[in-house]
Formats: structure tokens, C-alpha cells, sequence
């Protein structure tokens, strides 16, 4: 409260956290914690925030490395949040519900998952997942095809794969958009029918979409250019509707 401060190592926080105007939250790791909340004016800064069941919810100065969620989230009203990088672990399940439709994450974004059915994050008909920054896509199993079975999912950035013969992302029903008019790379190497791959992809805004010679990626479905946007994709392998 008040003017107050911490400087923590290493500090175990199981609870609920609120840091309020005029204070200051530090620390090298926070782990587990179940609710973060910065107020307007308040402060945090850590290398890592480890959060089991909400994102953390700042109006204030976040100033944290990397933020990592390993337990299930539940939104149920539309968000928009700044990370500097967030790591949705292979442990976690984040999925919009109820009222919620939008999710947007400015910043780079890491998704793991391990291939069972509650390992990563969710999207279903009506939802919106936007992701303004690099978006990394790795793990240690084929993506489950019950995490994303409709809704839209945007890039604005660029966007890797793990090079691996698993399918750690796999689309299936979701549309992916690569939006803006800037130039977005898309690194997916070892892509097949069985591993990774796009099913319906739309390249819009008048943004350009790019691959290099390594990253040879597989589409799946409907391949849809709009407005003046191009494409510069090195052998890629296009199954469907163009």
C-alpha cells in the first residue's frame, strides 16, 4: 500500500497479489501465483512470474522478463495484455468462455504443449486470439485436435516452428490470418500432413508473407489473398483451395 516496496528473491507467492499506486512489487521469480493485479500507478519487475490461474492484469508498469502460465486459465470477459514474453507451458490451459470472444497479447508469445487435450491454449467458434509480436510454437507432442476447433487466430508478426516431425501446431478448424501491411516470416520446417501444417490461412492488410529455403510449409485447405497482400513462399505445398 501507500509508497511501499519489496525486493524479493526468489519469493513463493500462493496467493492473491494486489500492488497498488505508488508501490513497488520486485523480485527475481515469482511462482505460483494465483492472481496478479497492478494497479495504475503501482509497479512490478522480475525476471519471471510464474501464474497457475489468471493472467496478470496490469494498468500499471509490468516490467517483468518472462511471464509463464502453467495451470488452467479461464477468461471470461474480452482481454488485451502486454508481455514482454509470455510462455503458455505445456502444463497450462488457457481458453476463452462465457461473454469472453477476444483475446489479444501484444508481445512475444511461446506455445507449448505435450499433445494431450487440455495442453495449450484452447479456441473455439466465436473466438479471437491475436497475438501482436513473434509467436514461437514448440513441444513435445502432435497438437491435440480438440484445442482448436473453429474462431480466428491473427498474426502480426512472425511466426516460427520447432523444427520437429510432431505437429506442434496444427490449426485444424481455426483460421490463421497473417494480418498487417508489413512483412511477416514464417518458419515451419519438417511440415507434412502429419506434423505441422496450415489448413486455411488468409494473408491480408496488403502485408506480405514470406518462407525461406528450409522452411518448406504445408497447407492444408483454403489459401486466400485479400486486398494487395503477396506472398513469397519458397516450394510450398498447397493441398486445396487457393
Amino acid at each position: 500500500t501507500d509508497t511501499a516496496r519489496t525486493s524479493l528473491y526468489d519469493a513463493e507467492v500462493r496467493l492473491n497479489t494486489t500492488v497498488n499506486p505508488g508501490t513497488t512489487l520486485g523480485a527475481t521469480t515469482f511462482t505460483n501465483g494465483l492472481e496478479l493485479t497492478v494497479a495504475e500507478g503501482g509497479s512490478v519487475s522480475a525476471t519471471h512470474v510464474y501464474m497457475a490461474t489468471r493472467l496478470p492484469q496490469s494498468a500499471g508498469n509490468y516490467n517483468v522478463t518472462t511471464t509463464h502460465l502453467t495451470g488452467q486459465v479461464v477468461l471470461t470477459e474480452d482481454r488485451e495484455e502486454t508481455f514482454s514474453h509470455l510462455v503458455i507451458e505445456s502444463s497450462a490451459l488457457v481458453y476463452l468462455t462465457g461473454d469472453a470472444s477476444s483475446l489479444i497479447l501484444n508481445g512475444q508469445v511461446t506455445h507449448n504443449t505435450d499433445g494431450a487435450n487440455n495442453s495449450g491454449l484452447r479456441i473455439g467458434t466465436g473466438h479471437t486470439v491475436t497475438i501482436n509480436g513473434i509467436a514461437n510454437f514448440n513441444g513435445t507432442g502432435t497438437m491435440s485436435g480438440s484445442l482448436w476447433t473453429g474462431g480466428d487466430l491473427y498474426f502480426t508478426g512472425n511466426v516460427n516452428v520447432q523444427n520437429t516431425s510432431l505437429g506442434v501446431f496444427r490449426p485444424q478448424n481455426t483460421t490463421v490470418h497473417f494480418a498487417g501491411n508489413t512483412t511477416k516470416t514464417l518458419y515451419m520446417p519438417n511440415s507434412s500432413i502429419n506434423g505441422s501444417r496450415l489448413n486455411n490461412v488468409v494473408v491480408e492488410d496488403g502485408g506480405l508473407l514470406r518462407t525461406y529455403a528450409d522452411s518448406r510449409p504445408y497447407i492444408y485447405g483454403n489459401f486466400t489473398l485479400t486486398d494487395t497482400a503477396r506472398t513469397s513462399l519458397y516450394d510450398a505445398e498447397v493441398r486445396l483451395n487457393t
